[in-house]
């Protein structure tokens, strides 16, 4: 049985062990647009498509292997013979590379001398032979194919009539050939045939029943591993789909508080889990943000593959995003001006903004004192409750106030070890007086 893997939108290239989340490694965090890698002779070989470029990292350093303006190259594969190729989606061709990095004679039509459009990925066969996708003109057009490179260079078209072909792969045991059809948001698959044709097309997924009630995913690139698990890429087409991008002027946060923050989230409409990578400069938000449960914080530096994959959002400040999502995201990126809005500013209270935590918690008043019915003062930072009774209380400037203490320990908030030591404390006690009447 195959099993199917999503994967959101990549920041950066990476390797990774479907096993151990500890194994991904960012190699390229300044890709732009990076596609279609492939290990080969220890050496790992991918596309930057903003660029033009094949590139090669050795396990140390990243270097240009390849470059030619105006290909367009989304995917790089070695051939039996050494050489490599290359989809040149932009300018309709398949560019051929010798083992040095030099360019060779490209492949501009197939056998019936007809011209390809928008090829975009491969998919290799254990004859030596090499499948590929053109895309064709996209949006409603049914006018995407298939083809087949032989091991003596002729290019023969298997399949026609596909709606936006991407992504293809065959499977391990090289009977099927699974193919992406990004406008359909599926995956169909074609039995292989002895000569090398397809047949019995037919669909294997559709993404809509992953995540039924969603905007498309938008498939993209596919892969499979030895263990016939199969992976899918997202195309960041729509900032409906799952894997969302923002970028924000700034934060415009000078007092760390966790309410602003909150506000802040809001106003970018960013519900569910968000990764904020906040700059080494920016201590107040990060403070800000650091207590809000269903955000994670990380720095530039930081960034990685595996936290981009657990969270739904990714928000950066202009100042730490990569050149990656200025260059090629800039058209999907959501336009925000500065999200932050400051503490002293009027904001209209919802239910929502007045229950930052949940049912039983009250946002802070301007005058910061105590709400009706919510005695309990929180402190965002600490994660400690307060309550009347505390010796702390006094000098507790709420964050948060709850209604209860059960209300503030669902919230994640708890009360401070010394408070819990002396209740503990005193339970024993009793039980031992307790015990004492019973033996007298």
């Amino acid at each position: 049985m195959i099993k199917r893997y999503f994967l959101g939108t990549m920041l950066a290239l990476v390797l990774a062990s479907a096993a151990q989340a500890a194994d991904v490694k960012v190699v390229n965090d300044d890709a732009w647009f990076a596609e279609g890698p492939i290990w080969y002779q220890d050496k790992l070989f991918y596309v930057e498509y903003g660029r033009g470029s094949v590139d090669v990292w050795d396990g140390k350093k990243n270097a240009i292997f390849w470059k030619m303006d105006g290909c367009g190259p989304s995917a790089v594969l070695p051939t039996t013979t050494g050489e490599f190729v290359v989809t040149c989606y932009d300018n309709n061709t398949i560019g051929r590379i010798s083992a040095d990095g030099k360019t060779l004679p490209a492949y501009h039509k197939d056998t019936e001398g007809k011209p390809f459009s928008g090829p975009n990925d491969f998919a290799p066969d254990k004859d030596g032979g090499i499948y590929f996708a053109g895309s064709g003109k996209g949006g409603p057009l049914i006018d995407a194919s298939a083809y087949y490179i032989g091991k003596d260079g002729s290019v023969k078209k298997v399949a026609g009539d596909l709606h936006n072909a991407n992504g293809l792969v065959m499977s391990n045991d090289g009977k099927i050939l699974f193919l992406v059809e990004t406008e359909d948001n599926r995956i169909i698959e074609f039995d292989v045939q002895g000569d090398h044709s397809l047949s019995n097309r037919r669909v294997f997924l559709r993404l809509d029943d992953l995540f039924p009630n969603q905007p498309h995913i938008w498939p993209d690139g596919i892969k499979m591993d030895k263990e016939g698990e199969m992976y899918i890429g997202q195309s960041p087409r729509s900032l409906d789909a799952p894997g969302k991008i923002i970028v924000v002027d700034s934060w415009g946060i000078d007092t760390p508080k966790t309410k602003t923050a909150k506000v802040a989230l809001d106003a970018l409409g960013i519900t569910g889990t968000a990764l904020v990578v906040v700059g080494r400069d920016d201590a107040a938000a990060a403070l800000s943000f650091r207590n809000i449960p269903s955000v994670q914080i990380i720095g530039p530096g930081e960034l990685n593959a595996y936290d981009v994959l657990c969270n739904e959002w990714i928000v950066f400040t202009k100042d730490v995003v990569p050149a990656s999502v200025v260059a090629d995201r800039a058209d999907a990126a959501k336009p925000a001006k500065q999200a932050a809005v400051s503490a002293d500013a009027e904001v209209t209270a919802t239910t929502e903004s007045n229950a930052p935590y949940g049912e039983g918690s009250h946002a802070p008043l301007d005058d910061d004192s105590e709400p009706e019915g919510f005695p309990i003062k929180g402190n965002a930072d600490s994660m400690l409750y307060h309550g009347p009774d505390s010796a702390y209380y006094g000098q507790t400037v709420a964050e948060v106030w709850f209604a209860t203490e059960e209300a503030a320990e669902a919230a994640g908030f708890s009360k401070p070890a010394s408070v819990q030591a002396a209740e503990e404390a005193a339970e024993e006690a009793a039980a031992d007086d307790e015990d004492t009447k019973e033996g007298a």
